[in-house]
C-alpha cells in the first residue's frame, strides 16, 4: 500500500465503507503530524473521484484558533458548518437516567447540579464515582468533581494506592505542561510514576502514543485536572509554576478552575487577583483569575467579592473584564460559518457576530451587570452594551428572561438619551450622557438591539418606533438605521414600518406650501407695519436692522427640481439607483404585501397629487391635466399623469426614486404571485384599486402581456387608447435602456444590478399593449364586438392629456391620425 496514491486508497475505502473522513480531537494532533491533515483534506477537495466525501472533525472551543492557523489553506476551499455539542436536554437526560438510575437525581436535580451532570464527559466521571463510592456527595461544580476524581486517584483507588496514583498524575501533568506539542516520554519520568503508567492507561486516564515509549492524556480535561493539583501543591506560588512552564495559554482554564475554588472558599481570591495583576506575567493570567468565578454557580451566592475587586480603583478591572469576557468566552457564529463566503469573510463575520461559549457564565455576568448598573459609571455603558450584543446574537430571536432584562435596560437608556424636540429629531442629553464618548453611536447600538429582537420581543420595538413617529422630523440617518431591519420589522411591525417610511418620505404639497408662504408673507407684512409705527427710540436693535433692509420674503418659485421630487423627500442613499431589492419594499412585499401596497399607494397618490397641483404654479406646466378614466369590472377609476409618469414603474430616471424602487419590488412580487397560481384579474385589482397614479397601470399591462389572458380586466386595459401610446413609448425606452439602467450601482451592489438585469430580460419588455388586440378581436363573441367597437371609437374620443390640447389644431390632427392607424 505504500506506493498507492492517497486518492485511490480513499476511493477503495468509500467503496467498502463510508465516504466520511473522521478526525477526532483535531486540535490535539501533535505538531509533527499536523501536515498530514491538510494533505488529506486537499486530496479530497481536489480529486473529482472524491466529490462524495464529507469531513467531520471534533475539537474543543479553545482549540479553534489553533486549527485556523495550521489548516487555513484547506479550510478556504470548503464550506463548513459548526455543530456545538450542548449539554444533555431533558429527553437525552431521561434516556441516560434509564440506563444509569443512580444518576437520575443529579440529572434532574438543582439547576447548578444539572449544569455539571448533563455534560457528557462529566456524566461519565460521575458514573465511575458512583461505582467506586455510591455514598459520595454529589458535585456542585466542576471543582467538586475534580476533588472527587482526585481523591480516588483518578478512578477508584484508595489509601496508599490512591496517593501513588496522585503523585504520578502530578508528575505527568507537570511534564505535559512543559512539552505541550509532544507526547510524554515514559523514560523521562521518575520510576514511581512509570510504575503507575499501566494502571492509568487501563483506567482510561492515559493512552499509549507508542507502546512502551510515549503516552498522552486520553482527554485534555484529565490533563487540566492533573495540572490543577500541580498548581495546588505550589499554594500562593502557583504563578511561578506557570512561568516555569513558559506561560502556555493552554493552561489558562486550569487557572480559572483554581480561581473558582478560591472564590468559593471566600478567603484568598481577591488577594491572589491583586498579586497576579501586579506581577510581571502576561495579562491572560489576570484575565483567567478574574473571569474564572463566573463559570461556577458559586458566583451567584457571593457576587460581592467580585464587585469589590472589579469596582476598585475607579472600576479598572471591570473595564477590562467587559473586554476580556467577550474575547475569551465567545465562539464564531455557526450560522455565518455555514454561509457560502470566502474563508476570510466567514471568519471575520462569524467572529464579529460571535455567540456565547458558556451560556450559564454569560447569564451570570449579564445579570450581575444589570443588578449593579446604577453603581457603574455611564462611561462604561457602551462596553456593557457590547456584552449584551453577544448574548443577543445567539438568543435575540428566542424569548428568554435575560434578553427581556437586556431590552428593558436598553429601552430605558434609549428613552433617557433621547428627548423630544419641537422641530426635529431628539438631541442628546448632556447632563448624564456627556461621559459617553460617542452618544450617537451608543444610541444606535441600543436601537439596533431593540430592533433585532423585534420578533421575539415586539413590545420594545413598538415603543421605540412609536416614539420616533412622534418626532416632528426623522433624519435620514435614523431612518436608515431602522430600515436596515426591514426583514424583521416587515414581519413584526409592518404597519409601523410603513408609517415610519411615509413620515420620512412625504413632504409638503404645493398647495400647502403656497398657503403657508402666504400666511408667512402676511405675518411678515403685519410685523413690519406694527414695528414701523413705533417711535425709532423704542425699537430694538434687531427691529432696526430688520426694518432697514428690504422686504426680503417673497416666497420661493417652483423649479424643475420640484417636478422630479414631487413632494417626496429627495433621498439619495438607500433608494438610488432604483432596485427591487431596496428596503423596506422588498421585505414588505415578502412578508406583508398588503402593507407594501399601502405604502406604495400612499406614496404614489401623494406624488401624483403634487404633480397635479404643480400645474397651477410652475412655469414649466404644460396646461391643465386630464385624468385617464378606465371602467373596470369593480368600477371606474381615475388615473393622473402622462407618458413620463407612466414610466415610473420601470425605475425611470424621472420621478421620485423611492417610488421607482416600490414599483420594481411590486413587479417582482406580482410575477411571483402569478407563478403561485394567483388569478390575473384578482391580482390586478389588488394592486390598482385606490391608486391614482398612471404608473400602476404599467404593472397591470406587464401582467396582461405576460399572461395574455382574455379577461374583463385586461379588456379594459387593451381598449384604452391613451395606454396604447404610453406603453408604445415604454417599449421603446425598454429596448434602449438595458445598459443605462445599470448605471450608478457601486461595488457591493452586484445583487441589485443582477436583479435589474433579470427584470430587463423579461420577454414582456419587448412587447406592447396593442399587440394583445388580436387576442380579444378573435377571442369569441364575448370580447370581439366590444373590442372592435371600442377601437373604432378611438377617433371620437381622442386621448388628450391636457385641456389646452382640445383647442390645438396640431395636437388634434396628430391624435386623430394615431387613432386611425
Amino acid at each position: 500500500m505504500s506506493g498507492a496514491r492517497l486518492s485511490d486508497l480513499l476511493v477503495e475505502i468509500a467503496a467498502t465503507g463510508s465516504a466520511v473522513l473522521y478526525i477526532d480531537a483535531v486540535d490535539r494532533v501533535e505538531k509533527e503530524h499536523r501536515p498530514v491533515v491538510p494533505d488529506v483534506l486537499r486530496t479530497i477537495m481536489e480529486s473529482p473521484l472524491l466529490d462524495n466525501w464529507r469531513i467531520l472533525v471534533s475539537l474543543r472551543d479553545s482549540g479553534i484558533e489553533l486549527v485556523r492557523n495550521w489548516m487555513s489553506d484547506a479550510l478556504d476551499a470548503v464550506v463548513s458548518e459548526s455543530v456545538t455539542v450542548e449539554p444533555l436536554n431533558d429527553e437525552e437526560s431521561a434516556i441516560l437516567a434509564e440506563s444509569k438510575p443512580h444518576l437520575q437525581p443529579l440529572l434532574f436535580g438543582q439547576p447548578h447540579v444539572r449544569e455539571i451532570v448533563r455534560r457528557p464527559f462529566f456524566a461519565k466521571i460521575l458514573d465511575q464515582s458512583y461505582i467506586a463510592d455510591p455514598n459520595a456527595r454529589p458535585p456542585q461544580s466542576e471543582v467538586d468533581l475534580i476533588e472527587n476524581w482526585w481523591a480516588r486517584g483518578g478512578y477508584n483507588a484508595s489509601g496508599q494506592d490512591a496517593i501513588g496514583r496522585q503523585g504520578a498524575i502530578i508528575n505527568l501533568a507537570a511534564f505535559r505542561a512543559r512539552h505541550l506539542s509532544s507526547p510524554i516520554h515514559v523514560r523521562q519520568l521518575a520510576e514511581p510514576t512509570q510504575a503507575k503508567i499501566d494502571e492509568l492507561v487501563r483506567d482510561g486516564i492515559l493512552q499509549s502514543a507508542r507502546v512502551g515509549h510515549t503516552v498522552r492524556f486520553s482527554h485534555d480535561i484529565f490533563f487540566e485536572w492533573g495540572f490543577f493539583h500541580v498548581l495546588t501543591e505550589h499554594g500562593e506560588d502557583w504563578p511561578k509554576e506557570i512561568r516555569d512552564c513558559g506561560e502556555p495559554p493552554a493552561v489558562a482554564r486550569v487557572v480559572e478552575l483554581l480561581a473558582q475554588r478560591e472564590y468559593a472558599d471566600g478567603k484568598d481570591w481577591s488577594q491572589a487577583l491583586a498579586r497576579v495583576a501586579s506581577s510581571q506575567m502576561r495579562s491572560q493570567w489576570t484575565r483567567a483569575w478574574l473571569l474564572g468565578p463566573l463559570a461556577t454557580s458559586e458566583f451567584e451566592r457571593d457576587e460581592d467579592q467580585f464587585a469589590r475587586a472589579a469596582f476598585a480603583n475607579d472600576f479598572s478591572l471591570l473595564k477590562k473584564a467587559l473586554v476580556w469576557f467577550q474575547a475569551e468566552k465567545t465562539v464564531p457564529n455557526p450560522l455565518v460559518l455555514a454561509q457560502s463566503l470566502t474563508l476570510e469573510q466567514r471568519l471575520r463575520f462569524a467572529d464579529f457576530l460571535g455567540w456565547p461559549s458558556d451560556l450559564a457564565a454569560w447569564r451570570r455576568f449579564i445579570s450581575f451587570l444589570l443588578r449593579r448598573i446604577s453603581d457603574i459609571p455611564v462611561r462604561l455603558y457602551p462596553a456593557i452594551v457590547a456584552v449584551f450584543e453577544v448574548w443577543q446574537h445567539a438568543l435575540g430571536g428566542v424569548p428568554n428572561a435575560v434578553s427581556r432584562a437586556i431590552l428593558t435596560q436598553c429601552g430605558e437608556w434609549l428613552r433617557d438619551l433621547q428627548t423630544p424636540s419641537s422641530t426635529e429629531e431628539p438631541e442628546t442629553r448632556t447632563a448624564r450622557w456627556e461621559q459617553v464618548a460617542d452618544s450617537g453611536e451608543f444610541g444606535k447600538s441600543l436601537s439596533q438591539l431593540i430592533l433585532r429582537a423585534s420578533i421575539a420581543e415586539p413590545a420594545f420595538a413598538e415603543v421605540y418606533l412609536k416614539r420616533v413617529l412622534a418626532w416632528d422630523r426623522v433624519r435620514e440617518n435614523t431612518f436608515e438605521e431602522i430600515v436596515v431591519f426591514s426583514p424583521l420589522l416587515a414581519q413584526s411591525h409592518p404597519s409601523l414600518l410603513v408609517e415610519l417610511t411615509l413620515k420620512h418620505l412625504i413632504e409638503e404639497l404645493p398647495d400647502d406650501r403656497v398657503a403657508r408662504e402666504r400666511v408667512e408673507l402676511e405675518a411678515a407684512a403685519e410685523w413690519r407695519k406694527q414695528n414701523g409705527a413705533k417711535p425709532e427710540s423704542e425699537r430694538t436693535q434687531n427691529e432696526k436692522l430688520a426694518l432697514s433692509g428690504g422686504f426680503g420674503f417673497f416666497g420661493r418659485d417652483f423649479s424643475y427640481h420640484d417636478w422630479d421630487k414631487l413632494s417626496i423627500y429627495p433621498v439619495t442613499r438607500g433608494f438610488f439607483p432604483p432596485s427591487p431589492l431596496r428596503e423596506p419594499f422588498r421585505s414588505l412585499f415578502q412578508s406583508s404585501p398588503r402593507e407594501a401596497l399601502r405604502l406604495l399607494r400612499e406614496l404614489c397618490n401623494h406624488a401624483i397629487k403634487a404633480w397635479h397641483q404643480l400645474h397651477r404654479y410652475s412655469r414649466d406646466s404644460q396646461g391643465t391635466p386630464i385624468p385617464l378614466e378606465i371602467a373596470f369590472p369593480w368600477g371606474t377609476q381615475r388615473f393622473w399623469g402622462g407618458e413620463r409618469e407612466y414610466l415610473w414603474f420601470r425605475g425611470s430616471v424621472w420621478g421620485p426614486k423611492p417610488i421607482a424602487c416600490g414599483f420594481l419590488a411590486l413587479e417582482e412580487w406580482c410575477f411571483a404571485e402569478l407563478e403561485r397560481g394567483r388569478p390575473v384579474d384578482e391580482l390586478i385589482r389588488e394592486i390598482i384599486e385606490g391608486n391614482e397614479c398612471i404608473a400602476i397601470l404599467g404593472v397591470a399591462v406587464m401582467i396582461a402581456l405576460h399572461t395574455q389572458a382574455r379577461s374583463e380586466v385586461n379588456l379594459a386595459l387593451v381598449t384604452s387608447q391613451r395606454l396604447w401610446s404610453a406603453d408604445y413609448n415604454r417599449m421603446a425606452q425598454d429596448l434602449a435602456a438595458n445598459v443605462t439602467a445599470l448605471m450608478g450601482f457601486e461595488r457591493g451592489e452586484e445583487a441589485h444590478a443582477e436583479a435589474i438585469q433579470a427584470a430587463n430580460a423579461r420577454e414582456v419588455r419587448r412587447r406592447q399593449l396593442r399587440w394583445l388586440v388580436p387576442l380579444f378581436v378573435f377571442g369569441g363573441e364575448g370580447f370581439a364586438e366590444r373590442t372592435r367597437a371600442a377601437i373604432l371609437d378611438f377617433k371620437n374620443i381622442l386621448p388628450y392629456e391636457y385641456e389646452e390640447q382640445r383647442n390645438n389644431q396640431a395636437a388634434r390632427e396628430y391624435l386623430t391620425k394615431q387613432a386611425l392607424e
